[in-house]
């Protein structure tokens, strides 16, 4: 094999090795992950269910809410591609002095929202919890909250189960 060919089949092995551009949808879907690997957070969904929905047996309207209450049918400006609004937890040096983990912290929250069930039961990790519903009592509709864990450990997760299920874990 002379030079010439040798330098070429190198050229040819580096353009294989040089990862190509990303499309914009993949580069965001490899941002979330990493997020998801690195950060800890709750997804607070909804769901509305008037009589008549019932009847038909769907929610009539469904959504995610932040932190300050605010709720959205889709995640907002879902067509600039936002993610949906992500309820975080922060451990300071007063918390590590206690002992409280950011487990404790999520465990806590979820219990003074009220939820009642997890997703599956008995309990497993990858479930997420929901409440009874609260009713309007002018209207009559129901509202369902929902509570979705991401990058929570297995162990992380019954911890926070064993919290905010109370004696309803099992």
């Amino acid at each position: 094999m002379d030079i010439l060919t040798t330098v070429q089949k190198l050229q040819e092995a580096e353009i294989e090795r040089t990862p190509q551009p990303k499309s914009l949808f993949e580069k965001r879907c490899t941002r979330l992950q990493e997020e998801v690997e690195t950060e800890k957070y709750v997804l607070k969904t909804y769901e509305i269910i008037s009589y008549e929905d019932a009847e038909v047996g769907e929610a009539g309207e469904r959504g995610y809410e932040d932190e300050a209450g605010n709720q959205f049918e889709q995640y907002p400006n879902d067509e600039v591609g936002d993610d949906p609004p992500r309820i975080t937890f922060e451990i300071d040096e007063y918390d590590i002095e206690d002992g409280i983990t950011i487990a404790d912290k999520v465990g806590k929250f979820l219990e003074r929202e009220g939820v009642t069930e997890s997703s599956s039961s008995p309990w497993s990790p990858g479930s997420w919890f929901s409440t009874e519903g609260i009713e309007d009592y002018r209207t009559g509709d129901r509202t369902i909250y929902s509570y979705h864990l991401y990058g929570f450990t297995p162990e992380e997760e019954e911890q926070i189960a064993r919290i905010a299920l109370g004696r309803w874990f099992r």
